[in-house]
């Protein structure tokens, strides 16, 4: 920035005239000069940058929590409003008194089974016995006679019979058992768990209610994940570059869809989503509750011909500069590109070097 000095041609005449007998003297003109002092910048090549700022802050991710495939009426509920809990504990119950009538039903006919099993096999097995010790008597008076041809052919159908009463007990138990593991699955199933760790925002489920598949029963703010919320007049631009400022440094911020459900939730009451956003380099966004700024770049150009925007005067729908020559401030009409409140890209009409009067 020059300090210049533009000297302008003014005439002052005072006249002072004192009467003493009809007569007077004029005292002569003051000639002088009036120094106009103003500020030039020189038009420079540099970065500009349209930016957005936004009060932001930051809030934890929620969690909708229901049940995939389940479906009753609530049995238990164990947690309430501003809960902490832990991946894994118990939200609530769904009734499973049939289920577990069904699991001992299923218990007992696996018991049974062993059991009629166990006494069906010994009496096979009793049979074999019988039919090798007939064997060994026929061999030692007649090994190969007719007798001892035929009882070793006994011997082996009856072996046979075991193998295959084996063979069938083992799959029937196997069957008793998958039943039960499936029935003990369901139960499982009947308890909804915390996927994450957090807090419990909201419970949408009471003792005795139904309970629908697919339906958000609990939420939950995630004690790990955090974004930043942001509201605002002025939509913040889909192709903006995006970061939040803290303690003077910025961070690079990348949008976070809303779920459907989300959506539909902010369309049934007639709202704007607002946009939300975490970092898009991996790293950890401040405490939960925590205001930032958040700075969006809407549009930039690098290295470009830049002046001061207090440089720019714009008159019906003209934009102009003054540009010294020769000590002389000359109008010269400019193209002017991205604009912040510093600076002001010119595509056309002042040239790198040229020295642009600024208001001071």
């Amino acid at each position: 920035m020059k300090l210049r000095i533009l000297a302008v041609a003014s005439a002052a005449a005072l006249l002072m005239t004192s009467c003493s007998g009809g007569g007077g003297t004029s005292a002569p003109p003051l000639d002088d000069s009036i120094q106009v002092v103003y500020d030039t910048a020189k038009a420079e090549r540099g970065d500009v940058e349209a930016t957005l700022v936004y009060s932001a802050y930051v809030l934890p991710v929620q969690v909708d929590v229901s049940f995939e495939d389940s479906s009753g009426v609530v049995d238990r509920v164990f947690v309430k409003s501003g809960d902490s809990v832990s991946e894994g504990d118990a939200l609530l119950r769904l009734d499973t008194e049939g289920l577990r009538e069904r699991l001992d039903d299923a218990e007992a006919r696996r018991v049974s089974l062993e059991e009629s099993g166990a006494r069906e096999r010994r009496l096979i097995e009793i049979d074999l016995e019988l039919a090798r010790l007939d064997l060994e008597e026929a061999e030692e008076s007649d090994p190969d006679g007719l007798d001892a041809s035929l009882l070793r052919l006994e011997v082996e159908r009856r072996q046979s019979d075991l193998d295959r009463y084996d063979e069938q007990l083992a799959r029937s138990l196997d069957s008793a058992k998958q039943d039960i593991a499936e029935l003990e699955d369901e139960i499982e199933s009947a308890t909804l768990r915390a996927p994450v760790s957090g807090e419990v925002i909201s419970v949408y489920a009471s003792e005795g209610s139904r309970a629908a598949s697919s339906t958000t029963l609990v939420t939950l703010a995630d004690g790990d994940r955090r974004y930043i919320s942001c509201s605002a007049k002025e939509k913040v631009p889909a192709s903006a570059e995006l970061s939040y400022i803290e303690d003077g440094v910025q961070y690079p911020l990348e949008r976070w869809e809303y779920t459907d459900r989300e959506i539909a939730v902010f369309e049934a009451t007639g709202k704007d989503v607002p946009p939300r956003f975490v970092r898009s380099d991996g790293g950890e966004l401040p405490e939960t509750g925590e205001f930032v700024q958040l700075r969006a770049v809407r549009e930039s150009s690098k290295d470009t011909v830049r002046i001061p925007s207090g440089a720019l005067y714009r008159d019906s729908g003209i934009t102009y500069v003054y540009i010294e020559d020769d000590g002389e401030l000359v109008y010269t009409e400019v193209k002017v590109g991205v604009t912040n409140d510093a600076y002001a890209e010119i595509l056309d009409g002042v040239e790198e070097g040229d020295e642009v009067y600024v208001v001071g």
